[in-house]
């Protein structure tokens, strides 16, 4: 039964919708809906990372879907599996940093650095800080 909370509760840490901004182009939108099982969503725009390991170019509208064949939470981070339209499998990795999300690709070469996304969802954020406000305006 704990584990079982603790695993809503980290399920709630992620519920949002996510965006990727490179220099004002978005190149990526995840959204995630807490329950059991996870619904994922997850579409793109073609880029491309440089030698920096930074993106360095976003190509075209975000309009690239790639289906979510399985996801878990494990260790405080969300990992998920999609497959591309073009058929090639991609794992993906997305940890907390406050309150932006930082996305890596788990089994790409480790000098891809992660990609920092930022919660685009106010609706989750005010309901998480009404259920927060809320108990305490009721005791006044």
């Amino acid at each position: 039964m704990l584990a079982t909370a603790a695993s809503a509760q980290d399920a709630g840490k992620f519920g949002a919708t996510w965006k990727g901004v490179h220099e004002g182009k978005h190149y990526l939108t995840l959204t995630v809906a807490s329950g059991a099982p996870l619904k994922i969503g997850f579409v793109t725009a073609h880029i491309h990372v440089g030698d920096s390991g930074e993106i360095d170019a976003v190509d075209g509208e975000v309009e690239h879907e790639e289906k979510v064949l399985d996801s878990k939470l494990e260790g405080g981070k969300l990992w998920f599996k999609t497959e591309q339209a073009s058929g090639d499998v991609m794992e993906y990795e997305l940890t907390l940093d406050g309150n932006d999300g930082l996305l890596r690709l788990v089994g790409e070469p480790d000098f891809i650095k992660p990609f920092r996304l930022k919660r685009s969802s106010p609706a989750i954020r005010r309901m998480e800080l009404m259920a927060r406000i809320l108990p305490e305006s009721r005791a006044v």
